[in-house]
């Protein structure tokens, strides 16, 4: 269906307002220490019972409740890259060869109900070849927002992209943006995108990047604040914006694209300006962070980090011959720079707003804001809480392990739970079942 927009339109404003340029801050730090894993129980005060998960064994799905023994609940051997409703209820995934994203099922957590949800004929019904991805859940629901995208070979012709919302409990699609002709996305569309809008934090609302301008739409497709911010539309590849919601919904942290070349032989390292925009104000407000966000490529893991609280940032910018990670403060542009080289790795933030996770291909460490880093021996899970997360250590990679931070100290604990053998790390996902 088309997208009509929501009458009366409010009035916004989108002068741009830069405030003046900040001191940065460059944090001396030693070379960070090891952490050491202590032998210790589980906190008898943490709760295990609450943490569902689910991963991949070989092409199969499974799904395991705290330190219970894992459930089968798919035996196709093709399937991929699992993502879990807030409640735990359902499970979506992607089913068949690494990188066609054609098809899409859905199960229940007891492994009944499998069904597909986005099919390969579906999609060869908005055009031969096209592909589906990223799915995200509106928050608290279960309906699932995806871009749809279809590129040619030919860089110069640009890709369709479309935006839809499927329920996965009646199978229904919507269409939010009907599929039209974009910018171009990384790589010709062959590697998965990170998509071009974001869900607000409440559900209500959507932020999408298009043809050089970022509207607000509420759920329904109906545009309810159009062009907040434009942004220039690079060639032959466009970069996109990054846009991250506050967390009560009012407004939107985003990083703006500064190049008008990028790909096709030309040279740039891309870099970044921030922005805060807020809807009662109508206006946007940049962030001087004198040393720019800046990478090769923005959709390599996706480089920008927001804390929570929205007042803090990690990114990337690229040195002569490196990477180089900063920490900044988004309320004066304060920076700080971290000695570990940070590479093509994402960020996780704690709800403290304080700690940070990072690096994977070189390393995984503990990060504190104006503090060091600290090396973990093992791969990241996920944050738990605020003060604790999940990871599983070298060389065993199945037993899982709780980190607890307090004050300056990180002590380790192991757990009762050990993941089916064989499975992916980088399938995991989990929710901490009753959170609101």
């Amino acid at each position: 269906m088309a997208c009509e927009v929501a009458t009366p339109v409010p009035e916004v404003k989108t002068i741009a307002t830069t405030v003046p340029s900040a001191t940065s801050v460059m944090a001396t730090l030693t070379t960070p220490p090891t952490i050491s894993i202590t032998t210790t129980p589980l906190l008898a005060t943490f709760a295990l019972d609450p943490l569902r998960m689910a991963y991949v064994v070989r092409g199969n799905l499974y799904l395991q409740d705290g330190d219970k023994s894992p459930l089968q609940l798919t035996h196709s051997g093709q399937d991929a890259i699992p993502l879990l409703s807030d409640d735990g209820e359902k499970v979506i995934f992607y089913r068949g060869k690494l990188n066609d994203n054609n098809n899409v099922y859905s199960v229940d957590h007891d492994g009944s109900q499998e069904k597909a949800l986005i099919t390969n004929d579906w999609l060869s019904a908005l055009g031969s070849g096209t592909k589906v991805g990223p799915l995200v859940f509106v928050p608290g629901t279960h309906q699932l927002l995806f871009n749809t995208y279809l590129c040619p070979e030919d860089l110069s012709l640009g890709c369709t992209n479309g935006l839809f919302l499927g329920d996965v409990d009646t199978g229904e699609i919507r269409q939010i943006l009907a599929p039209s002709l974009d910018g171009h996305l990384p790589f010709g569309g062959d590697l998965q995108w990170r998509g071009n809008f974001s869900v607000s934090p409440d559900g209500k609302l959507l932020s999408v990047a298009s043809a050089g301008h970022i509207d607000i739409l509420d759920i329904a497709g109906n545009v309810i604040y159009p062009s907040i911010l434009t942004y220039i539309r690079s060639t032959p590849i466009e970069l996109f914006p990054r846009i991250y919601w506050l967390p009560d919904s009012t407004g939107l942290i985003i990083a703006l694209p500064a190049e008008s070349n990028f790909g096709g032989g030309y040279e740039t390292k891309p870099a970044y300006t921030v922005w805060r925009y807020e809807f009662e104000r109508g206006t946007a407000i940049q962030i001087p962070l004198d040393v720019p966000p800046m990478g090769v490529y923005m959709e390599c893991s996706d480089i920008i980090y927001i804390s929570p609280d929205s007042n803090r940032i990690v990114y990337n910018h690229l040195t002569t011959d490196s990477y180089q990670l900063y920490v900044g403060n988004l309320k004066d542009g304060r920076t700080e720079a971290y000695p570990l080289v940070a590479d093509c790795s994402p960020a996780y933030w704690s709800l403290d707003n304080i700690h940070f996770i990072y690096g994977r291909l070189n390393g995984t460490y503990l990060g504190t804001v104006g503090g060091s880093s600290v090396s973990i021996e093992g791969g990241f899970l996920g944050w738990i809480d605020a003060t604790h997360f999940m990871y599983s250590k070298f060389p065993n990679e199945r037993n899982i392990f709780i980190a607890e931070i307090t004050d300056e100290n990180v002590t380790t604990f192991e757990t009762r739970v050990s993941l089916q053998d064989g499975y992916d790390r980088y399938s995991f996902t989990f929710v901490i079942l009753g959170r609101k």
